[in-house]
């Protein structure tokens, strides 16, 4: 139905049972799928790699992969500008998990983040207004 639908489909990842690599199957039979793995460098309790969602977006198929943001594990240093060297700044997008998370914290770490104005700009609004039905006044 998702792909019927062109869906963006947003989903946990990073636990057992949501690994970034277990939707790589997903994304690449319905590439018209847009895929969005939530929590960049979540790797579980157990932390074991911060670049499970990276990696996951590398390896996919149609280009149709991304992850989101939000996740305490992001505040590692240097982890978003990592991530947007290794997929680039069009393949992520900024998020909250609110309420478990305080907003204006997730948002100071792209504000704050060594990188361009213009890729701080597609992570906070360009990449959502690309891939979401959202309208050009918004």
């Amino acid at each position: 139905m998702a792909a019927e639908l062109r869906a963006v489909v947003i989903s946990h990842s990073g636990e057992p049972n949501s690994m970034p690599d277990d939707f790589l199957p997903l994304a690449d039979a319905f590439p018209e799928v847009t895929l969005i793995l939530a929590h960049l460098g979540n790797s579980g309790a157990g932390g074991k790699s911060p670049e499970l969602q990276v990696r996951a977006i590398q390896a996919s198929r149609h280009g149709n992969v991304y992850a989101d943001t939000s996740s305490a594990q992001s505040l590692l240093p240097g982890l978003i500008e990592w991530a947007v060297g290794q997929v680039g700044a069009e393949r992520l997008l900024f998020g909250t998990d609110t309420p478990l998370y305080f907003s204006p914290s997730q948002r100071a770490r792209i504000d704050h983040a060594d990188l361009s104005d213009q890729q701080k700009r597609m992570i906070l609004r360009d990449n959502a207004r690309r891939i979401l039905p959202i309208s050009e006044n918004t």
